[in-house]
């Protein structure tokens, strides 16, 4: 039985481009729209200032993807990440894509 995309797993999804990153989060928040499905969405790349690092871990949290985070899950959420991911904060999900390396 399909849940059309509204069942609450969390899933990290790892990329080794930045470029190929952005392009999966832009294609998810359309799909989200178009399918009026309200799902949550974080781009979790380098480069960032220490305020946008600061917002970036606020969401992580929110979406359930802070280890040990116990909010309750009301839907879908994905983080869309490059090797930054990995690096400086303990991430958990249900489900994990990755490119190979």
């Amino acid at each position: 039985m399909a849940d059309e995309g509204r069942a609450t797993t969390r899933c990290i999804v790892f990329c080794n481009k930045r470029d190929d990153a952005q392009k999966i989060h832009e294609d998810l928040l359309k799909r989200g729209k178009r399918d009026k499905v309200d799902i949550g969405v974080e781009l979790f790349v380098g480069g960032r200032r220490v305020f946008e690092r600061a917002q970036a871990a606020t969401r992580l949290r929110e979406l359930g993807f802070i280890a040990g985070s116990t909010g309750p899950r009301t839907r879908a959420a994905f983080v869309i990440a490059t090797s930054a991911g990995e690096v400086g904060v303990d991430l958990d999900a249900d489900h994990m894509v990755s490119d190979l390396v």
